[in-house]
């Protein structure tokens, strides 16, 4: 009577090498990503990075920026986070500068020193200063739609609210006709003037380049 062949039985050793080796992976991977090589920044530790800086922010009010005299040049927008924005603008052709900060609060007689640990009823706003040369008041409106998601702000609240604040009758107007052309995702964008504008923090400045 022939006999079947039986099937080779994986040791119990083979088991130990491939879990063994798949340790070695991944410490590798872990210790490449925190301990990059020679050659290339290592990664701040955004938490220990916010605690030190935010130790100064009882002790430096924000400051209440003074109006801007070439109104055509600045553009005061809100969405989100203003980390994201500042980041998306300070990449694009044509943008001088950019300053995130408090403004378009709905209650500035409660809330005169606004700061980012007491920011009820300010939005986290951003100031562009743009090249008019190269882009228009209406090409830094057609970048806010691109870079974001306008949200209902029954959800998002006045912190996070999708608005842009004018400066100026013809900024409203450019806004307004803007807002109206992009359909239901205008209706989720609030057009206002533009209120007391309080520069942010100095660790909420350029955020996303730190890291």
């Amino acid at each position: 009577m022939v006999q079947k062949k039986q099937r080779p039985v994986l040791r119990f050793s083979v088991f130990i090498n491939a879990f063994i080796l798949a340790c070695v992976c991944s410490i590798g991977v872990v210790d490449s990503f925190m301990f990059p090589a020679k050659g290339y920044p290592k990664m701040q530790d955004p938490t220990i990075l916010y605690a030190t800086e935010k130790q100064q922010e009882t002790k430096t009010p924000c400051p209440l920026l003074p109006p801007v005299e070439n109104v055509e040049e600045y553009a005061d927008l809100r969405w989100g986070d203003f980390g994201g924005p500042q980041r998306d603008f300070d990449r694009t052709e044509g943008i001088i500068d950019t300053v995130v900060g408090y403004s378009g609060s709905i209650d500035p007689i409660n809330n005169p020193n606004p700061t980012y640990q007491s920011i009820k009823g300010y939005a986290e706003s951003i100031r562009i200063r743009f090249d008019r040369t190269k882009v228009t008041y209406s090409d830094v409106l057609d970048m806010f739609f691109a870079f974001h998601t306008p949200t209902n702000p029954r959800f998002s609240g006045s912190q996070y609210r999708s608005a842009i604040f004018c400066l100026s009758p013809d900024q409203h107007q450019a806004a307004e006709e803007t807002v109206k052309a992009r359909g239901a995702l205008g209706k989720f964008i609030a057009v206002e003037d533009s209120s007391d504008f309080y520069r942010g923090e100095e660790y909420h400045q350029k955020y996303m380049e730190k890291f």
